[in-house]
C-alpha cells in the first residue's frame, strides 16, 4: 500500500482477495481491514471460485502475513552459517551485493554454471519472469514445478 501512497485507515473495510497459498492462485476470499491491518480472512461464499470445504490454507493467511518470524526486510548472515547472525541491510544494498555476486560467478564459472528454480505457480509471471532473466544472463538452466512457466 505505501508504494501507491495510500493511508492504510482508508483501505479498512471487507475487500475480495484472491489466495495464493497453492497452485491454482484463484480461490476468492473475504479479507477484513481495520487500521490498514488484515483482522480477518474467509472464503466468499458468493464468488463460484471459493476455496470450497476442501482446502482450508486460507484460516492461515493472517498468521502467514503478521508472524513475527517472517522476515521483512533484507538479511545478510555476519556470522558463520548456521550460527543465526543476521544483519539488516537496505533493499540497494541487497540488490546491489545479488547482481556483483552473479556478475563474478558468470565471470567466473560462465552463464551455464547459474540455475533459476520457480516452485508450484502461485505466482505465473515470478516464473516467466525468472526464466527471461537466466534466459538474458545466457543461462539456458531454469526450472519449474508450475506447468505454466
Amino acid at each position: 500500500m505505501s508504494e501507491k501512497n495510500v493511508d492504510p485507515k482508508t483501505f479498512d473495510g471487507v475487500h475480495r482477495c484472491i489466495c495464493g497459498f497453492c497452485s491454482t492462485g484463484s480461490c476468492q476470499l473475504l479479507e477484513t481491514v481495520e487500521n490498514g491491518k488484515i483482522i480477518k480472512v474467509e472464503p466468499d461464499w458468493e464468488s463460484p471460485f471459493n476455496p470450497g470445504p476442501y482446502c482450508q490454507k486460507w484460516k492461515y493467511s493472517v498468521e502467514y502475513i503478521y508472524h513475527r518470524d517472517r522476515p521483512m526486510y533484507p538479511m545478510k548472515r555476519i556470522g558463520k552459517r548456521g550460527e543465526g547472525k543476521w544483519q539488516r541491510i537496505s533493499w540497494e544494498q541487497a540488490f546491489s551485493e545479488i547482481a556483483d555476486k552473479m556478475k563474478e560467478i558468470v565471470a567466473k564459472y560462465g552463464a551455464e554454471s547459474t540455475c533459476g528454480f520457480h516452485g508450484t505457480g502461485r505466482a505465473a509471471n515470478i516464473g516467466k519472469g525468472l526464466a527471461k532473466f537466466f534466459a538474458a544472463l545466457g543461462s539456458p538452466n531454469f526450472a519449474s514445478a508450475a506447468a505454466q512457466t
